[in-house]
This record gives structure tokens, C-alpha cells and sequence, in this order.
């Protein structure tokens, strides 16, 4: 797997971000560095970080749906290069000014004593402090433990098949829908001396989390254009509105339960496990539209308008967490339950919006989808609409025949308490765009 990464770049006490391969030459070598032999005392700087060109302020860009190269949080935290060890010191990136540019900065000191142990604080905070031996080492990361951990809900996945209950994660936890990045190299005292006054010099922050966002529409198939418009929804469904149809999906098996940031690893007793939309509470259908540019450049061709009724996340709640790499890519797929109630009660009633009763149920695995750290993975899925009118037949005539029954919650009667059934209907139409 590819790893694209934040740079922190100092050229004469500036710094600089921008979008760089991890495959570029090290430009830290820490292995002709010895404590030992630097003279004890304390060493200070100030590393301005001014962004260069015109860069976005927020690490994940909810307009246009992409990471950036910008570091996005106000904090930096710097850890000692053991597990076993909980120290860790918050950093505050701090205005400043440079060269008449509004920039933030990282405040460090280091103390050096005589047998080569050093101790590392934030210049503002002497109080907090880490002290390390001459052969210990510390990096960066963007989060203040060294370990990630995803919040279990205690429910498990409800569908049947081999990842039949399996721990579904909460999306909406501190710890969830964050980026977690790590500075690539670790630093002791001499090369965190060297970073902040030998220019020029580089901290490579790697990001350790994948990004999915997904629309999900049933459209029109047959005349080529995957267009539905809403007078033909109404024309086909009657009084079956679009919001009468609740929706949500499971995904994974591909996110790891825990994962060690220092060495890039899960636990071997780590199986994976999954995330559901909304933390698991049903959403009604929605008028959901995508365009696919066709002309190459932009400078030719027309569009590829896709409209439909289903599911979009919000630009603005993408899935960002880090996956279980010994997990098979292709393993990854979207396990989609949909129900049906006309009954306007039912849109706000916490219990029929989380219970999997009365709906219905498929899986779909993304072909050629590779899970990849550094993008977010955009996901269209278009179902053909004649597979809802048929799979949902007897809540739809009973909506369009409500003269006969004695009220809409009396429909809802007919239908609720049974457990999830499986259906067999698939995608016509799939896209996969890395973002």
C-alpha cells in the first residue's frame, strides 16, 4: 500500500507544507547521530509552519471531497518510541510571524545532559516534560495516544454468512473521523536539534487512515442515461413516496479493531470488523444526483447526469479509519438493508429508525476496489428501480390502495416484527472514484 504524506519543510526557520511521495530520498539519517558527543546544555527553536501557495486549511476538504497537504489540528503530539511508555507531551501550534506572513508554530526545547540522556518540552510548558535515555528515540502524531482504539457499539453485524457477527464500530467517536497521522522517521535529541536549525529539513507525516464516502440510488436502466427523475418515481410508485423507504448499509470487513501507530500494525488477534451509515439508524431515501464528466480535460464532451433516489453522505461525514491490512482488499463490500413504513410517525420514532425488523436485505462486494491509506474512496452504486417496485410490492400496493385498510399504522402492522430476509438483486452500475 502507497502511502502520500503531510511535509513539514524549514528553510531558515520557515515552514512550508506541501504533498510529497514517500518514495523521495531520506533526507534524515539518524544513525551518525550521537548524544553522546553533543555538548550538554538546552537547546531551543520555534518551527513556523506557513503554508506554501494557495493550500486548503482543513486536512480533509469537505467541499470538494479530498485530503489535503495541510496539517489540520491545532495540536501536535510528541511520543517516546516505546510502546510501553505513556508519556506524551501536546504541543500547540502558536501564531506567529515570518518574513510578514500569519503562520502557526511549534515551540520545542531540549536538554541535553552530560551522559547523553535529553528531556523534550514544549518551550511554553516546561512542566511537561519527557526524558529519555541518549539511546531513545521520539516521533510526531496527530493523535494523543500511541495506540488507536475504534469504540465497539456491543452490537454485532446482524446479517448471516461467514462475517455474520462480527463487531460493528461507532463512526461517530472522538477517535473516528479523525486523521491519524505519524511522522515518518524518529528523532533523538541531536536530530530534533538539527531539525530545527540545520536547514533545509523535512518532517515526513504519513496519514494512517482511509477515507469512503457513497451514493446509492435506484434509477432509471433501461433508456441508457441513468436519469429518474422525481415525475417518474411518482408516476411508477403513486403514493409510495421516495421518504417512505428507510435505508442503511454495513461495510467492512476491512477496519481494525485497534492499531499500533508506532509500527503500523494491528493485533494478530485482530479479525477486523465493520462501520454502519448513521451508526446504524435507518435514513429515507433521498433525490440524489452525480455527474460524470466525459470530456477528458473538461474542454469537450458532455456530461453523464446520474440521478436517482437513495442514499449520499454528507461531504462533511466521511468515514475516516484505519484499516486491517492483513485483510484481503477484496473482501471489502456494503451489506445494504432497506425497509418501508408510510406511516409519518415512524420517521421520528427512535425504535423503528435502529431495528433491523421488516427489512430487507443484500451484499455487494466492489470489484476492483482496493482500500488505499491516503484517499478517499468514492463509491456510486446504481440499482435498476423495477428491483424496488418488485422486491417491495405488497408495502407499495398498500400504500396506492389505502381506501381499503383501516390506517397507515395498521399497514406497518402487516409488515413489522419479522426478522431481516435476504434478497437477491445486484448493482447495474458501479464506480469507484479515488479522491
Amino acid at each position: 500500500m502507497r502511502n502520500i504524506i503531510f511535509i513539514i519543510s524549514i528553510f531558515l526557520g520557515t515552514t512550508y507544507f506541501m504533498s510529497c511521495s514517500n518514495e523521495d530520498d531520506t533526507l534524515f539519517n539518524n544513525s551518525g547521530n550521537d548524544n553522546t558527543n553533543m555538548k550538554a546544555g538546552i537547546y531551543s527553536t520555534e518551527i513556523p509552519m506557513c503554508t506554501q501557495g494557495e493550500v486548503q486549511t482543513r486536512g480533509l476538504d469537505s467541499v470538494n471531497g479530498t485530503f489535503t497537504g495541510t496539517y489540520p489540528y491545532d495540536t501536535i503530539y510528541l511520543h517516546p518510541a516505546d510502546n510501553n511508555r505513556n508519556d506524551v507531551i501536546a504541543i500547540p501550534l502558536k501564531g506567529t510571524n515570518y518574513s510578514g506572513d500569519t503562520c502557526r508554530a511549534i515551540r520545542l526545547s531540549i536538554e541535553v545532559f552530560d551522559d547523553g540522556s535529553y528531556k523534550v518540552y514544549c518551550t511554553d510548558k516546561p512542566e511537561e516534560s519527557i526524558t529519555l535515555a541518549a539511546d531513545e528515540e521520539v516521533y510526531f502524531s496527530s493523535i494523543k495516544t500511541p495506540t488507536w482504539k475504534a469504540t465497539d457499539t456491543g452490537h454485532d453485524t446482524p446479517f448471516s454468512g461467514i462475517y455474520s457477527g462480527y463487531d460493528v464500530f461507532k463512526n461517530d467517536s472522538d477517535n473516528v473521523n479523525t486523521e491519524i497521522l505519524k511522522s515518518e522517521l524518529l528523532y533523538n535529541a541531536s536530530s530534533l536539534i538539527e531539525l530545527g536549525n540545520t536547514p533545509p529539513q523535512i518532517i515526513y507525516m504519513t496519514r494512517h487512515s482511509t477515507g469512503f464516502r457513497l451514493q446509492f440510488m435506484f434509477t432509471e436502466v433501461d433508456n441508457g442515461g441513468l436519469e429518474f427523475p422525481e415525475a417518474m418515481w411518482n408516476f411508477l410508485f403513486q403514493d409510495a413516496k421516495p421518504e417512505y423507504f428507510y435505508i442503511k448499509f454495513y461495510f467492512g470487513p476491512n477496519f481494525c479493531g485497534e492499531y499500533d501507530l508506532l509500527n503500523n500494525t494491528t493485533p494478530a488477534s485482530d479479525r477486523g470488523g465493520f462501520y454502519a451509515s448513521d451508526d446504524g439508524i435507518y435514513r429515507p431515501f433521498q433525490y440524489t444526483r452525480y455527474t460524470v464528466g466525459t470530456g477528458g480535460d473538461g474542454s469537450t464532451g458532455e456530461d453523464e447526469y446520474r440521478t436517482g433516489f437513495g442514499y449520499e453522505t454528507s461531504r462533511r461525514q466521511y468515514l475516516l479509519a484505519p484499516l486491517n491490512t492483513t485483510i484481503p482488499s477484496n473482501d471489502f463490500g456494503f451489506w445494504v438493508y432497506i425497509k418501508y413504513s408510510d406511516d409519518p410517525n415512524d420517521a421520528t420514532d427512535p425504535e423503528f429508525l435502529s431495528s433491523d425488523e421488516g427489512a430487507k436485505w443484500f451484499h455487494y462486494s466492489v470489484e476492483g476496489l482496493t482500500p488505499t491509506l491516503n484517499v478517499v474512496n468514492f463509491i456510486i452504486i446504481c440499482m435498476d428501480y423495477k428491483d424496488l417496485l418488485t422486491q417491495f410490492k405488497d408495502e407499495i400496493d398498500a400504500t396506492n390502495n389505502a381506501a381499503n385498510r383501516v390506517s397507515t399504522r395498521f399497514t406497518r402492522g402487516w409488515f413489522e416484527n419479522r426478522a431481516p430476509q435476504e434478497i437477491d438483486i445486484k448493482p447495474v452500475d458501479v464506480k469507484v472514484i479515488t479522491e
